[in-house]
């Protein structure tokens, strides 16, 4: 309550003072004074005085000035971007109570905040406002990602085959270094995938809806089948390694050999240990573990 008291006045004559009151100081809160301008007297005998153009007026009690509220903000979902956007340059907020990172108007979407519904609140810019009401804006919970039997997978069937998946629609996107760099699908297949190489895929984002969560796709080296370990015996009556099976491939110390009806000549390989290889057929299959073969040294001739 103010109450201005005229001073130099004739005892019992009656004036009154009104004047508009405004406070101006970096901080607002308690004040002991006012400063007045336009004052203006009244009373039937306001005739026979005057007043300044402006005067401070003596506060009878102590007065608190509310401070204004900051406008209460209105973000909106930039779910392509997965960004939250309107925000003020070079202004402060909030959300969830904690301070965010506005750049260029926008702020990421931390993870934690899709799916919940979030507060948002413009801070105090000085010490005469107060924070913003909040304003509390849905998240949309991110899409679940695609099912594998939305798929058609076919995985190598030969040594060095490719693989090929179908079913990644142009709704959808894939990518196949960890998630780095992301291709949108066309609805054809995908063909011709080396072994070994695995596939990311989700939907894409769209106007109103978030990219997906991806499901992964792997598509296997085909290894082939290893040819089982030789079995090779000696004839040593003949002379002869047998036991080879016919149309067989082998090598023998890394050298290719050509048996005839499953027998080798042994010439060459007398008194040494060889190392004896089925070769794989290079589609299925892959080369043998290898069979050590001790063969004796031919015996001395008879004295005489």
């Amino acid at each position: 309550n103010v109450t201005l008291t005229p001073t130099n006045l004739e005892e019992g004559d009656n004036v009154t003072l009104t004047a508009d009151g405004a406070v101006s100081s970096a901080d607002a809160g308690e004040y002991s004074s006012v400063n007045l301008t336009n004052i203006t007297l009244g009373g039937n005998d306001m005739e026979y005085y005057s007043a300044d153009a402006a005067a401070t007026a003596a506060l009878t009690e102590a007065v608190t000035i509310e401070q204004a509220r900051e406008s209460e903000p209105y973000i909106d979902i930039n779910y392509i971007n997965e960004t939250l956007t309107g925000f003020e340059d070079g202004v402060s907020y909030t959300v969830n109570g904690s301070d965010i990172t506005v750049e260029n108007v926008s702020a990421a979407i931390d993870n934690s905040w899709f799916g919940q519904t979030v507060s948002i609140v413009k801070k105090a810019s000085d010490s005469n406002h107060s924070d913003s009401e909040a304003q509390n804006l849905e998240i949309p919970a991110r899409p679940s990602a695609p099912a594998a039997e939305d798929f058609t997978v076919t995985q190598p069937d030969a040594i060095g085959g490719t693989g090929s998946i179908s079913g990644v629609t142009d709704d959808m996107e894939y990518s196949i270094d960890g998630g780095e760099t992301w291709t949108r699908g066309d609805g054809y297949d995908i063909t011709e995938i080396p072994g070994g190489t695995t596939y990311s895929v989700r939907y894409a984002a769209i106007e109103g809806a978030f990219r997906s969560d991806a499901c992964t796709i792997t598509i296997i080296i085909f290894d082939g089948t290893q040819e089982p370990a030789p079995s090779i015996e000696i004839d040593y009556v003949n002379e002869t390694l047998t036991g080879f099976e016919d149309g067989g491939s082998y090598l023998i110390n890394g050298e290719a050999v050509n048996p005839t009806e499953g027998v080798l000549d042994i010439s060459g390989y007398i008194g040494t240990t060889i190392s004896i290889v089925k070769k794989g057929d290079g589609v299925y299959t892959y080369d043998s573990e290898p069979q050590n073969l001790e063969i004796p040294a031919r015996q001395a001739a008879p004295e005489g």
